[in-house]
């Protein structure tokens, strides 16, 4: 069954990870540099011309995010658009 699933949906094996993503959506998880690499490299292969990502300060801005309560206000669809922004304020300074 598994071959026949293949064949109709070969994209299924190439499907890039989301575990960086859904780890910084858990509020419940203390953030992690590994995690925060693995969102970084998921953002880069669907927007390969977004910004350089910085792995401390996606860990440090989910910190502040889950203590502030502000964890509630961020879509999951608005992930990218909000780590360009959030990037682009520090380097701006």
């Amino acid at each position: 069954m598994t071959g026949e699933a293949e064949g109709y949906l070969p994209d299924l094996q190439n499907k890039q990870s989301n575990e960086g993503t859904e780890a910084f959506f858990d509020w419940h998880l203390v953030p992690q540099r590994e995690q925060a690499s693995k969102l970084i490299d998921e953002i880069k292969h669907r927007y390969t011309t977004i910004c350089e990502l910085d792995v401390d300060l996606i860990v440090n801005c989910h910190r502040i995010m889950r203590e502030k309560s502000f964890r509630d206000q961020l879509p999951y669809g608005s992930i990218v658009l909000f780590m360009e922004f959030l990037h682009g304020r520090v380097v701006a300074g």
